[in-house]
């Protein structure tokens, strides 16, 4: 690890005095890449660290957080351009990951001196905030090159909001502070959100507050499996392969993990396996082969049973191509920490995608009254970004007519795509007016499928006629 360690803090080095940095820059890419799967093999390691003695703990975990700082490091290129006006700028707000962006700040802050206590992975890979990204960025990176001590970082997640709040070891009172605390509100109150002075400021506290954003459509929040789950890794780094291993193996005979480093011979493991539940674990680089990890997806028509696990995790413009492929993306370093679920194999629960807030709640009051588990989700893309949380089971109700000129009928055949069969609609409508449906197995009315009760009498609503 020392080793490892010298070499890439050379290559950091060189990128501040060579004449190529365009391409040491690429160079240095590439190796933080190769250092992120054995880190992450690394990482998997901490939770045996508490048998270790506290001198050698202590150890091993500033080496794990040095050599995720020098990675971060070799990925960060200088920001020559100068900074914008404080003022409100045209500069457009996105959604912007908390993870990647908050790391390599932390990072560079630390290569230059500063003592700081970070959010843990785990606790920044949720949150997503709605701010423009360069301006964000600029405020976070003042405020950590504030301190001349230690600093504590911690996260806050309320409602719509996201902040993060920065505690400094003494009290900031000078000139240079109270300018970019200024610099800092203002662009914060451009962005919608707010900059607040916590206490007495001695010790100073501060809070940058966002507006928090929806996870884009390739977040993967956790991995949800049962025991009849067929698994297939495929990594060209073979370290990779132990971390799934540990996390994913059960003690279930109907339960298959692979593992693979060959793109041509995980296709032909997948083309001979007809199992109804699977996941694929997919590398997006793979040195030396025909195809990366997307090209595989796309080929093997796996959009909906594959997950990119991928050390490019922050590249923008792979984020954007796995949103237009509807491909799910997840951090390979997190490989070691990302949740897994297992799912009860007799745990079927209702789902209901209606936008009328009134059958919403009517469909709510009668599960709880028949002891009933109901997921509702108002719109058909907010079903779609947790449908991989879903057990294939459930039985999912779609309302016909829907917000937006979205039609029931199109959005129950996406729904089956995905792998689901108990799929009804649900409208006032009579049966006649619908045409074959085969991937449907009922049209039912407004009223929940349980029947509904008040005050011992049973209720009906817009049951259609045939």
């Amino acid at each position: 690890m020392k080793a490892l360690r010298t070499w890439a803090e050379k290559i950091s080095e060189s990128l501040n005095t060579s004449n190529s940095k365009k391409a040491l820059t690429a160079q240095a890419a590439k190796i933080a890449h190769d250092i992120r799967s054995p880190l992450s093999a690394l990482l998997l390691l901490r939770e045996d660290l508490t048998t270790l003695p506290e001198e050698k703990r202590l150890l091993v975990e500033q080496a794990l957080v040095r050599l995720q700082d020098i990675t971060n490091n070799l990925l960060n290129t200088p920001d020559a351009s100068p900074p914008p006006p404080v003022a409100c700028t045209t500069e457009r707000r996105s959604t912007q990951w908390l993870l990647p962006l908050a790391e390599g700040l932390i990072s560079e802050a630390r290569a230059n001196g500063g003592k700081i206590d970070a959010p843990k992975s785990t606790e920044l890979y949720g949150s997503f905030a709605w701010v423009p990204r360069d301006s964000f960025a600029r405020s976070l990176s003042e405020l950590f090159a504030l301190s001349d001590n230690s600093l504590k970082v911690s996260l806050e997640t309320e409602g719509d909001r996201v902040a993060f709040v920065f505690q400094f070891a003494d009290k900031l009172d000078n000139k240079c502070a109270a300018e970019i605390f200024s610099q800092v509100q203002t662009r914060a109150e451009c962005w919608g959100g707010r900059f607040d002075i916590l206490g007495d400021m001695n010790p100073t506290r501060v809070r940058l507050t966002v507006p928090r954003a929806e996870p884009p459509t390739w977040f993967v929040p956790r991995l949800v499996l049962s025991e009849k789950t067929d698994v297939f890794c495929l990594d060209d780094d073979p370290s990779v392969h132990p971390i799934w291993e540990r996390r994913l193996k059960r003690s279930a005979a109907g339960q298959r993990v692979a593992f693979f480093t060959d793109g041509g011979a995980f296709a032909a493991a997948l083309r001979s396996n007809h199992a109804n539940e699977r996941l694929c674990l997919m590398d997006y680089e793979l040195e030396g082969q025909a195809h990366t990890g997307i090209e595989l997806i796309c080929e093997l028509g796996l959009q909906t049973q594959a997950i990119l696990v991928t050390g490019c995790y922050d590249n923008p413009s792979l984020q954007v191509e796995c949103e237009k492929l509807g491909i799910r993306l997840l951090p390979k370093p997190l490989a070691a920490s990302v949740p897994i679920e297992w799912a009860d194999e007799n745990l079927e629960e209702t789902i209901l995608i209606e936008d009328d807030p009134l059958v919403r709640n009517m469909w709510r009051l009668a599960a709880k009254s028949e002891n009933q588990t109901l997921r509702v989700f108002e719109q058909p893309s907010d079903f779609f970004r947790a449908a991989h949380l879903v057990s294939l089971k459930s039985r999912i109700y779609v309302d016909v007519e829907l917000a937006n000129g979205e039609r029931g009928e199109k959005i129950s055949r996406q729904i089956a795509d995905l792998g689901f069969t108990n799929i009804f609609l649900t409208t006032g409508h009579p049966t006649w007016r619908f045409g074959a449906l085969p991937w449907v197995r009922g049209i039912i009315g407004k009223a929940p499928p349980w029947g509904f009760k008040i005050d011992g009498t049973s209720v009906a609503i817009g049951q259609p006629r045939s």
